[in-house]
């Protein structure tokens, strides 16, 4: 359903696009002759930062978000291609149609939309991937700068092993009665520091 509500969303501003270009001539800073401009869009986590990242890489695009003054941008680009057709892959803008009018009538018409229609389930799929990944990564870093300290404190005999694999509640109680005893055991001046 998603899918077909948004087709129809693509199709009106596709049609307001042609309409309005053949109804009255946009006056835009920059004109389709100078700029060719592809906007991605799509839901959260659908891979569209990805996806823009590698459009820009394989097609020598520049890639811009709703968080930069494209004006400014388009401007400096454009200086630098001295003359070639400047091409820009527009990340998560527009998101309104109201947006769309604007950019093609203030900035330069929009070539197309890239629509990444991505259902919530896919997208949590992907958010577990991706956290999989960045824990991963985390756990490795975390592995080469903590080794010596572990083997050193291991070594000496004050290391409280936990084993991270268990219930939440399961290994709560034995932080708990480990970090007791240690306490005990400096108490009674036992504790090997």
């Amino acid at each position: 359903m998603l899918g077909a509500v948004a087709a129809t969303g693509l199709v009106t501003a596709l049609a307001w696009s042609n309409s309005a270009q053949a109804e009255e001539k946009l006056n835009p800073i920059f004109s389709e002759k100078d700029v060719e401009v592809f906007a991605v869009i799509g839901p959260p986590l659908c891979g569209r930062a990805t996806m823009c990242q590698r459009i820009a890489r394989r097609f020598d695009m520049m890639n811009l978000g709703p968080e930069d003054d494209f004006f400014t941008e388009i401007s400096s680009h454009m200086v630098a291609a001295r003359g070639q057709k400047l091409r820009v892959v527009l990340n998560g803008f527009p998101k309104t149609l109201d947006e769309a009018k604007w950019f093609e009538e203030e900035i330069c018409p929009i070539s197309a939309i890239v629509f990444i229609d991505c259902p919530p389930e896919a997208a949590v799929k992907r958010t577990q991937e991706k956290a999989y990944n960045a824990v991963k990564g985390g756990h490795k870093l975390f592995a080469k700068e903590t080794e010596s300290l572990i083997a050193t404190f291991r070594e000496k005999g004050n290391f409280l092993e936990i084993d991270g694999k268990l219930p939440l509640e399961d290994a709560w109680k034995m932080i708990d009665a480990k970090v007791e005893s240690a306490l005990e055991l400096s108490k009674r001046g036992e504790l090997i520091m």
